[in-house]
């Protein structure tokens, strides 16, 4: 699979700038939400934004923004579905690990922070790894631009099974401690 171009939405950016650098260095263009479009820009590396590629501003709740269709198009549809849409062969996302400690004082505000789409789009691309891969671990970035620049900027098929194996466990993972996180803001009656 050739990667022209990657979507990026992380939680943890450990590694990103160093990698986005070297993705642009093999001229795979790059799209990133706002959050880490603003980090990359703050660092001198272009990248172009989440709104243009869904040509239109991303869905109003911002918390589900990747759940829109040009994205859900570039990781369920085969190249030949939409001659006007340039998809996204690879997507960097990594969900947000709830390790900050909220205020337990404003229940309705940190309860706005979980995002809903994250678990959703890294599932969806991971069972679909035929034809998009998706990067969960920062410690994937070195192999993967090694890979990409050294084998045509194609993935193997070997690669993207690892890649989404990996982002199985990731989902698995991360929201086991969302209920420690959520329970201080939920009250809970015993029946």
């Amino acid at each position: 699979m050739r990667v022209k171009k990657v979507l990026m939405s992380v939680a943890n950016h450990k590694g990103l700038v160093d990698f986005a650098r070297r993705l642009c260095h093999i001229d795979i263009d790059i799209i990133a939400v706002e959050e880490t479009m603003r980090m990359l820009m703050d660092n001198k590396i272009c990248v172009g934004s989440f709104d243009d590629f869904v040509s239109r501003p991303a869905l109003s709740y911002p918390h589900s923004r990747m759940l829109h269709p040009n994205v859900l198009d570039s990781i369920f549809s085969s190249d030949t579905d939409r001659s006007d849409f340039d998809p996204v062969q690879l997507i960097v996302i990594n969900l947000d690990p709830y390790r900050r400690s909220p205020s337990f004082t404003a229940p309705i505000e940190n309860m706005s922070r979980i995002n809903i789409d994250e678990s959703a789009i890294i599932r969806a691309a991971a069972k679909n790894y035929h034809r998009i891969a998706v990067v969960v671990d920062p410690s994937d970035y070195l192999g993967i631009w090694w890979e990409l620049n050294h084998n045509g900027f194609c993935l193997s098929l070997e690669t993207r099974q690892r890649l989404a194996l990996k982002a199985f466990q990731h989902t698995v993972r991360i929201p086991t401690r969302k209920p420690r996180f959520i329970e201080n803001w939920i009250p809970i009656q015993t029946i």
